[in-house]
């Protein structure tokens, strides 16, 4: 198998590999809040799972589009802008991923934190690899 920095995407290609890096960050914040005990880090996590919905929603209307029409879906940029997903987050919030249980909000936040930073840089790797 090739290696991310050569491998080349069409735009489906990308965009599910978005797709299933919002579908973990989903699960990892889904995890993350039912291990808080805390109800405010537990309402943190729920609502950063809640973003993970949105930006699935959107990537995969931009790919059903896509794959019916050929185009892209007409959008209105607002200001939030497969396996290579697990390099963004781990498949769970569980002891794995470096959440103890007495820094577990604290440890999965800062792992949450850091996935959002290497999926922004991972999306911008992948643009100059897409070539359509």
């Amino acid at each position: 198998m090739k290696s991310s920095k050569s491998q080349e995407f069409d735009a489906i290609q990308g965009l599910l590999l978005g797709i299933d890096i919002e579908k973990r960050g989903y699960n990892f914040y889904t995890e993350a809040a039912r291990l808080t005990d805390d109800p405010r880090g537990r309402a943190m996590f729920q609502r950063l799972a809640q973003d993970e919905v949105r930006h699935l929603a959107w990537l995969t209307g931009h790919k059903e589009s896509l794959e019916k029409t050929g185009n892209w879906k007409d959008i209105e940029l607002t200001g939030e802008a497969l396996s290579l997903g697990g390099r963004v987050f781990p498949k769970t919030a569980g002891p794995r991923s470096g959440a103890k249980p007495k820094t577990r909000e604290l440890e999965a936040l800062r792992r949450g934190m850091q996935a959002e930073k290497d999926s922004m840089t991972f999306y911008r790797e992948l643009e100059s690899k897409i070539t359509d």
